[in-house]
């Protein structure tokens, strides 16, 4: 998912850059807006109002939606459940993970792993030759 482009005077251009880094690198564990507002040097009202106008949607929106295209490369890379993939990108909350990913994606976690891995066709189903 893309951010909407935004109009920016050249003082605010990059502010947060310092927390998409961080969430780049450390999606996988727990980010704090206080954090990442820290990170930037400024408030964390400050940073809500910076992120927004800089990335076209809030830090939490930026954080979920990161940590969702994470797990939708997890499951086409691996043939893995769902909670672990879940896990793996930070969500400690699979039935969340669950709800958020089928928000985003349009299907729940299983199904889209189902349809990146569909099951091999029986022996009763192969056409005899």
């Amino acid at each position: 998912m893309q951010a909407r482009p935004a109009r920016l005077c050249a003082s605010t251009r990059g502010r947060t850059q310092p927390a998409i880094s961080c969430v780049a690198a450390r999606y996988d564990s727990k980010i704090t807006l206080d954090h990442a507002a820290a990170l930037c040097r400024l408030s964390t009202y400050q940073f809500c109002r910076v992120f927004k106008r800089e990335q076209g949607e809030s830090f939490g929106q930026y954080l979920l939606h990161y940590r969702l295209e994470r797990a939708c490369e997890r499951l086409m890379t691996s043939n893995v459940l769902a909670k672990e993939v879940a896990y793996s990108v930070g969500v400690n909350d699979l039935s969340y993970f669950t709800w958020a990913f089928k928000r985003q994606v349009g299907v729940c976690p299983s199904q889209y792993l189902a349809s990146l891995h569909p099951p091999a066709p029986r022996a009763q189903d192969r056409p005899n030759d």
